[in-house]
């Protein structure tokens, strides 16, 4: 069995997904998913979909090139939101500090560009790199391939596509649409409620406290962006054998109407992330981003199937 190390960002439409290479047998992938999102802690945010490219299943290489498995299951549902046009991409950095001060810092992460039109049609790309199947002195002199596979979701024709732009094929599933609807209430109005209502501070059976309070209001891209903070503490042999209190604090910024965080910071044990929405923009994207290019052929798929790029094809 694959054992995949997840960073799972917050709650966001674009579902931005981390499988840290290093710690995955698949290797290294950084994709961007469907009209929903996966929460921090594991909640799901409204919209969510699956994480990444619909029915990805995982990934080999070596030194004759990547192949990348999918599966678009029977009956699949996408949870589509209409109403709410954007496109953006994000962007990450952690930073580590050691018990001596020093700080390591792991470099910016820019993400690809995910767009979704007001009719839900979604397009994101995934930049992906398999861990090479080789000795590691040969896997040292082979240098990683990184293959970009886009992958559109279109409710309105229920269909699902995965594009091999390099064999010119767009891989087809079928998928039933659950229509969602972007928030219609405004920011201001949604963080005054929240500043009414704080959630109160709360103790768990094994002593972790768990707080969350409002941070207001502020201007981001031109829109209303509201802001909170949850603040969790283990106590004492509560968090992998700690002899002292350990805090975590996770502060989201988020878009009220779409839903979308254009501003996470995660703070803990692990080091500092700051996960930052970059070329934020609600206008509707161009129609094309949709749609198949001219000259692919299409393959329908009710299972699972193999996509195979050849090293020298990149």
């Amino acid at each position: 069995m694959r054992q995949l190390t997840l960073r799972i960002l917050a709650a966001t439409s674009l579902a931005t997904v981390f499988i840290v290479p290093g710690n995955s047998q698949d290797g290294g992938i950084v994709f961007t998913g469907g009209g929903g999102g996966v929460g921090i802690g594991g909640g799901v945010g409204a919209g969510a979909a699956m994480a990444g490219p619909a029915g990805f299943r995982g990934m080999s290489g070596n030194e004759k090139g990547s192949t990348f498995t999918y599966d678009f299951p029977k009956g699949a549902t996408e949870f589509v939101t209409t109403g709410a046009p954007y496109s953006g991409h994000t962007s990450n950095q952690t930073i580590r500090t050691l018990a001596n001060g020093t700080h390591l810092t792991q470099m910016s992460n820019d993400q690809p560009m995910t767009y979704r039109d007001t009719m839900g049609r979604t397009r994101t790309e995934a930049a992906m790199s398999p861990r090479l199947n080789l000795p590691n002195a040969a896997a040292a002199n082979v240098q990683p391939q990184i293959t970009r596979l886009a992958q559109i979701t279109d409710p309105v024709a229920g269909y699902t596509y995965v594009l091999d732009s390099v064999h010119q094929i767009a891989y087809r599933g079928v998928i039933q649409a659950r229509q969602m609807q972007a928030q219609s209430n405004n920011g201001v109005a949604a963080a005054a409620r929240m500043a009414a209502n704080p959630m109160p501070e709360r103790t768990m059976p094994n002593g972790m406290i768990v707080k969350n309070e409002s941070l207001g209001t502020q201007t981001m891209f031109g829109i209303t962006a509201i802001g909170q903070r949850n603040t969790t503490t283990y106590p004492m042999g509560t968090y992998q054998g700690n002899d002292q209190p350990v805090v975590m604090t996770n502060e989201t910024w988020r878009y009220a109407q779409y839903g979308i965080v254009l501003l996470s910071k995660n703070n803990g044990p692990n080091g500092d992330t700051t996960i930052t929405m970059k070329d934020f923009s609600t206008e509707e994207p161009d129609p094309s981003l949709f749609q198949v290019p001219a000259g692919y052929q299409i393959m329908d798929e009710t299972g699972e199937f193999t996509i195979t790029i050849p090293r020298d094809a990149q």
